[in-house]
């Protein structure tokens, strides 16, 4: 069991700072941090609440029996969304 401090951008798309062996050292991991997991090979992030998500298994709350009402359905890439101002009856998929 062990946290590895990583020096340099050892991810393509995520630079993480440390290294974990199993989940069993995610308390370790400072918060506001992003880390790797060396038993499933994910890219974690501890928020500043010291909440863990790996952008799979993380849900989109909802509140149960509202309607949503939605205009249109928008693929863009991702420099594409960081240039506009999103409007909320929109869904963005960015590809």
């Amino acid at each position: 069991m062990a946290v590895v401090a990583v020096i340099g951008a050892p991810a393509i798309a995520i630079n993480y700072t440390h290294v974990t062996d199993t989940s069993a050292d995610f308390s370790s991991v400072a918060n506001s941090t992003y880390f790797y997991n060396k038993a499933d090979k994910l890219v974690r992030f501890k928020d500043a609440s010291g909440v863990i998500s790996d952008g799979f298994t993380t849900s989109i709350l909802k509140n149960v029996n509202t309607t949503y009402t939605t205009n249109a359905i928008t693929a863009v890439t991702a420099a594409e969304y960081m240039a506009l101002t999103p409007v909320a009856t929109t869904i963005y998929f960015v590809v």
